[in-house]
């Protein structure tokens, strides 16, 4: 990633590195932080927002190694504590500007050494410290810390609405920080009202309310609103960005394809898959203009079509597209393995579906080297992994080991969901699959039942896969009036993709199951 306006900051260290010229390179400094701070609010929207500092274009080439730029800013911040040793309301701004260009860069334990430097400092104002507690509350949810998160974000909060009340921009902004983690804690409702509170004041504080920043914002309210099944406001959010962008930020191509990907996911929760496609692969092409067709944006975005073609039950379309994400992934540093590792486990499911369940053990036995570094830094994350490799495992007579992977798993998703939540819930699919291909009818039935007992939420996949097994429990425990009668459920609640992309696991269910 290459923080323009983090360059011109640190180049006002490096030219005006005597006491003489300090307070001119302060000033200096004022206007890149300005500068900073802006870019940090788009990539906390989750999108690299170089090309909107054109002007400094001439510095971008300097660092095209993000490690090289992780270790260039972490020193930036250790001079600005030298440095501006006499002046703690300066040192704590760069700090914080510092500390959040670290966590963009996902270079967390560097962010946390800096935010730690930055809470030390005595002596500062609450609007500081406030800024300060808000950027924190970003790098919290960077490192999977909810609680954490909504009390930084809460106590920047309380402390900028005393300072200057409800309706003051930080206030806003505040307000806008701490709906983050609460979409990630599952309290949309509260995420929502938040948006709906901060939205108007920021576009108040804005000229005309056309601003990356608003517009960002905006489309993370769109987002809440699609996890609340409220797809009408969410729709009518995503016209008014259309033109937005058509008046405002016609040549910014990264804010229109973040939209379009926005667009493209409130059709795919309303199953609308080619809509979803359309949108997705207009999307990159966006995405690819603006940042180049190696970036792990682009990468990513692919990755999700990939996710799209696999519902669709275009499987090979899908395998091709991982790879290439694949591919894009590989060639960044081990720091995003996880990224790697998630498209493992995509070309790894893709295959089982395909029937070629060799290939898919070997693509997850891949993702499960990767697991020391995931849990660094999201272990709910690899807990999502471990559940797919335990099927990969399972179908392949990996029995212990898909057992052990399904219950290592639970732990891990419950760092980040409440029990509740359907992703626990399913957490079980390749145990239920080992003990009943082992042979294991009764806990292979009790596992089943257990997960059918709350099945919202559910994708019709999953749903397949626990009553395949329900109704193999059944037939291998001679209780032919119940298998039949799952049958008969499974029959009445077909789903033609669910049942094409689950064919050949089904075939290799219901071949171990021996009836008595």
């Amino acid at each position: 990633l290459t923080f323009i306006s983090l360059l011109v900051l640190s180049t006002a260290f490096y030219i005006y590195d005597n006491a003489s010229a300090w307070a001119e390179a302060q000033q200096e400094a004022d206007v890149a932080n300005t500068l900073l701070e802006f870019q940090q609010s788009m990539l906390y929207g989750g999108v690299k927002t170089t090309e909107y500092l054109a002007d400094f274009g001439a510095y971008g080439g300097l660092f095209k190694d993000t490690l090289v730029m992780e270790e260039f800013v972490f020193d930036v911040a250790q001079q600005a504590k030298t440095k501006l040793a006499d002046n703690p309301e300066a040192m704590i701004r760069m700090l914080t500007v510092a500390g959040g260009a670290l966590t963009s860069m996902q270079a967390l334990p560097q962010a946390d050494s800096v935010f730690d430097m930055a809470t030390s400092i005595a002596g500062v104002s609450d609007h500081a410290r406030a800024r300060l507690f808000r950027y924190m509350s970003a790098h919290k949810v960077n490192v999977n810390d909810s609680p954490g998160a909504i009390d930084f974000a809460n106590r920047s909060l309380a402390m900028f609405e005393q300072q200057y009340g409800q309706q003051h921009v930080e206030t806003a902004r505040s307000m806008m920080t701490l709906a983050t983690p609460y979409r990630r804690a599952g309290k949309l409702a509260e995420a929502d009202s938040l948006y709906k509170l901060a939205g108007p004041i920021l576009k108040s504080y804005k000229v005309g309310g056309s601003d990356p920043e608003v517009f960002l914002y905006s489309i993370s309210h769109v987002q809440t609103l699609n996890e609340l099944k409220e797809y009408t406001k969410a729709d009518s959010i995503i016209q008014s960005l259309y033109t937005e962008v058509d008046t405002s930020f016609q040549d910014y191509d990264v804010l229109y394809a973040y939209l379009l990907e926005t667009h493209a996911t409130n059709h795919y929760r309303q199953h609308n898959f080619e809509k979803a496609v359309a949108l997705k692969e207009k999307a990159i092409y966006h995405m690819e203009k603006a940042l180049g067709p190696k970036d792990l944006y682009v990468a990513t975005y692919k990755n999700n079509l990939g996710v799209l073609y696999t519902e669709l039950g275009r499987q090979d379309k899908a395998v091709e597209i991982y790879e290439e994400a694949l591919q894009i992934y590989r060639s960044f540093s081990v720091e995003d393995a996880m990224y790697i590792a998630s498209s493992l486990s995509n070309i790894s499911m893709l295959h089982l579906f395909l029937g070629n369940f060799d290939q898919s053990w070997s693509y997850a036995t891949e993702v499960l080297s990767f697991q020391e570094s995931v849990l660094q830094i999201d272990s709910s994350l690899y807990g999502l992994l471990a559940v797919n490799a335990s099927i990969a495992a399972a179908v392949n007579k990996q029995y212990e080991t898909a057992i052990r992977l399904s219950e290592q798993s639970k732990g891990l998703l419950s760092s980040k969901y409440p029990e509740d939540h359907h992703l626990i819930r399913i957490h079980t699919r390749g145990k239920a699959m080992a003990l009943l291909m082992s042979g294991d009818h009764e806990k292979a039935r009790d596992v089943a039942v257990q997960a059918l007992r709350d099945t919202s939420s559910y994708h019709a996949r999953n749903l397949l896969l626990y009553r395949t097994v329900l109704k193999g429990a059944y037939e291998g425990l001679g209780n032919t009036l119940l298998a039949d009668s799952v049958r008969t459920v499974m029959n009445q609640n077909a789903d033609p993709l669910s049942q094409k992309s689950f064919r050949f696991v089904a075939e290799a269910l219901e071949q171990s199951v021996k009836i008595p």
